[in-house]
């Protein structure tokens, strides 16, 4: 009876968790991430953890900075390269079978990082925050364009 318990909960854990591939990307299509109010955003927040009022100052946040930390292209190139930033929050993750919760946030931070092309091509210079609640763990994905000034040192000490 009792191993019959663990492997319903078990099987009821993973229908709960979030699967890499079915996290929407927040620049194209900000209802599914929580922003009905909208057209476009850099939160993902489909699960609704956080206030629309930190949504709005998250996104304002992330253009002022972004601007303020632009890279310099070279001259024949026009556009700006301003840092862009996302954030995704979800409930848990669908962990691989070997897999600990460090190493997924990893994995979903990366694929999502390079999959949704946050940053400036040339740049490099994007910077995604994820956050699993349930599995109470973060990580923190950045260009390669932003190493110099974020170390991984730099990083944990804000945390």
């Amino acid at each position: 009876m009792f191993n019959t318990l663990i492997l319903f909960f078990s099987c009821l854990t993973a229908l709960l968790a979030t699967k890499l591939t079915d996290i929407p990307n927040p620049t194209k299509e900000a209802r599914k991430c929580g922003r009905e109010t909208v057209n476009a955003t850099r939160i993902c927040d489909s699960d609704y953890f956080l206030s629309t009022s930190t949504k709005d100052w998250f996104d304002q946040f992330t253009v002022t900075l972004g601007r303020d930390l632009a890279c310099t292209k070279p001259s024949s190139i026009e556009s700006t390269g301003d840092l862009e930033i996302a954030s995704v929050w979800i409930k848990k993750m669908d962990l691989l079978t070997t897999e600990n919760v460090t190493a997924a946030a990893q994995r979903y931070a990366t694929y999502l990082h390079n999959s949704w092309g946050i940053g400036d091509a040339t740049c490099n210079n994007g910077l995604l925050l994820f956050v699993s609640i349930d599995d109470r763990a973060f990580y923190i994905s950045i260009g390669p364009g932003l190493s110099s000034n974020m170390t991984e040192a730099r990083i944990q000490s804000v945390f």
